[in-house]
């Protein structure tokens, strides 16, 4: 009896809904995206490589197809327009079955060691193109557009409240960092809890592996639209603090960003949605006892949420 978490049966249950939404593509090799298979209904869905040219997004359960039709829905809300934000050509979708098609763009991912690799010029050249990626995420008529086509969306989920961090987090730490750990906590609280003038388009899952770069170190392409929400344009900008060894990158975008929009960036709230992140992140993976990226441990995460902190001159 297979597994049911068996690669191969995601394929045979992929290469069905190819057969009825896109028969002329059922047939073509598929290879699985990189995916961790979890118990949560809401994350099992998964992408695959069709053939040469297409990426397909499905679904195995009602809760992760509801949040891919959300998707359907927003890039066809999006196709035609030129909003400036690079997004991969919609070639089909499909509500039932939940599939998405799109055209396969060709470049990398932005990570830390892709990054470290850059020249002064270069790095700065890739932090110019993600602020001109954010800058047209947060355009007033792309919300516009979402609302035009009939679509509400919801606040920003990040991976953890506080009070679910400060119930099950700590025992994952000693005593020194869990201190840390409810200290920040109340904090991030009494920061997220201050007024917003303005809420804006939210990507929602803004991070270098959404992101594909070309040669020459732009923004090609902007993926997995699923987690997009109505909200604080500081939540997109959670993930870059340690999407480097250093804040420096995390700094030049934020540097580009406020010429190019108009709008500022308060390090604060930024640090805030980034500490719910990483420790909600951290929270899942080990107590679904999957490995942290890179050898990560929660005491390792910690003591870099409490680097970035001082660094940016932050008090707590």
């Amino acid at each position: 009896m297979r597994d049911r978490h068996d690669p191969e049966q995601r394929i045979v249950q992929l290469r069905q809904s190819l057969a009825t939404v896109r028969p002329d593509l059922a047939g073509l090799p598929i290879a699985l995206a990189l995916h961790t298979e979890q118990s949560n209904p809401h994350w099992q869905r998964a992408s695959a490589f069709v053939g040469d040219d297409w990426v397909a997004k499905f679904a195995w359960t009602d809760a992760a197809a509801e949040r891919l039709r959300a998707e359907i829905a927003l890039r066809r809300a999006l196709t035609g327009h030129d909003t400036g934000i690079p997004v991969p050509e919609l070639v089909a979708a499909s509500d039932e079955p939940a599939l998405l098609i799109s055209r396969r763009v060709p470049g990398s991912p932005v990570t830390g060691a892709a990054i470290a690799r850059l020249a002064p010029h270069e790095r700065l050249d890739l932090a110019r193109s993600v602020a001109e990626t954010l800058r047209a995420l947060h355009a007033p008529s792309v919300l516009t557009l979402v609302r035009d086509a009939g679509l509400s969306l919801a606040a920003p989920t990040p991976q953890a409240d506080t009070d679910t961090l400060r119930q099950r987090f700590p025992r994952l730490v000693d005593d020194r960092r869990a201190a840390w750990v409810e200290r920040w906590l109340d904090w991030v609280d009494a920061v997220l809890g201050e007024p917003l003038d303005t809420a804006v388009f939210l990507h929602g899952d803004f991070h270098g592996h959404n992101l594909v770069l070309d040669e020459r170190h732009t923004v090609r392409a902007l993926l997995d639209f699923e987690e997009s929400a109505l909200g604080d344009h500081h939540y997109d900008f959670r993930y870059l603090p340690a999407q480097a060894a250093t804040l420096e990158f995390f700094l030049q975008v934020v540097d580009a960003y406020e010429p190019v929009s108009g709008a500022s960036i308060d390090a604060r709230r930024v640090m805030a949605w980034h500490v719910r992140t990483v420790l909600g992140d951290g929270l899942w993976r080990s107590e679904a006892g999957v490995a942290l990226p890179e050898q990560g441990t929660p005491q390792g995460w910690v003591d870099q949420i409490h680097d970035r902190f001082a660094t940016l001159g932050i008090p707590l």
